[in-house]
């Protein structure tokens, strides 16, 4: 899946939104990681 970004130059670029979640995801893990576990499903 790819999304558009605009970045500090005010330009639009394609990014892979799957990078984007997995990112999102090992955030939300490392915050968690105690109390719940986060499983990913594709």
């Amino acid at each position: 899946m790819k999304i558009l970004l605009v970045d500090a130059s005010d330009e639009w670029h394609f990014s892979n939104l799957q990078n984007g979640m997995e990112s999102t995801l090992n955030i939300a893990n490392n915050e968690i990681k105690y109390k719940a576990e986060v499983i990913k499903a594709v």
